[in-house]
């Protein structure tokens, strides 16, 4: 992606006040540990510019020359997983002149991310075998909430023809580590301390008592799983 088209992405996030830095509680999951588990002091909340329609448009029409340029097409449908990889899908079909969709993120009874038809959605009239298939999303930590989309779209035989993201954290998630032929991504978030995510019980802002954060994220949930934690009796 130009600099200029990533400048301006990380301008008007900075703008919103969506790069946040404190501690905060992720949403990753990963059996035995939950939601909120893995924490850090970065957070990136693109829901700050989430009622701004001409903020989605502009990366929606940056989505769509990418894909142009990388001749990805045809493309027949662009699918996001609720709620802000909804908003980005249907700007990014509106600039590629095809339809959206969407699935909505439960969780199996193991506790991992699962996409779900979402009602109404007619969804079977687009995903038939070999449709070819754009996905998008918001933001890009680890590939978390992306694989449940590829695996429910594999499941209809449909063909992703690649992934397209606002932002992401990890460079180290890539095309070939999600498993798509392309990966379009507006921004790139090289903040050092995006970069520190802390592992279940190796916290070291937990261990300096650093209030975790209640607003974004999981620190709510995680605060009330562990009451009597320095960084849950702390305001944040």
């Amino acid at each position: 992606m130009t600099n200029s088209i990533s400048e301006r992405v990380r301008a008007e996030l900075e703008t919103a006040g969506a790069m946040r830095f404190g501690h905060f509680a992720y949403t990753r999951a990963d059996p035995p540990y939950q939601q909120g588990d893995w924490h850090g002091s970065f957070y990136l909340n693109i829901g700050d510019v989430a009622h701004d329609a001409t903020f989605f448009d502009r990366c929606g029409r940056a989505i769509s020359r990418e894909t142009h340029r990388r001749a990805m097409w045809p493309i027949e449908v662009v699918i996001g997983p609720e709620t802000l990889g909804r908003n980005l899908a249907q700007a990014s079909a509106a600039r590629l002149k095809v339809p959206y969709l969407w699935v909505g993120m439960g969780e199996d009874s193991d506790g991992k991310k699962i996409a779900t038809e979402a009602k109404r959605n007619n969804y079977l009239r687009f995903l038939y075998p070999g449709a070819r298939v754009l996905v998008v999303d918001e933001l890009l930590n680890n590939g978390s909430t992306m694989q449940p989309l590829f695996q429910f779209l594999d499941r209809l035989r449909a063909d992703v023809v690649g992934a397209a993201v606002i932002a992401r954290r990890n460079q180290n998630i890539t095309a070939a580590g999600l498993g798509v032929p392309e990966l379009i991504v507006l921004h790139d978030v090289l903040d050092a301390k995006a970069k520190v995510v802390y592992d279940p019980g190796t916290c070291k802002l937990c261990e300096q008592g650093v209030p975790i954060n209640r607003d974004v994220g999981y620190g709510m949930l995680w605060a009330e799983r562990n009451p009597h934690h320095p960084s849950a009796i702390a305001t944040s």
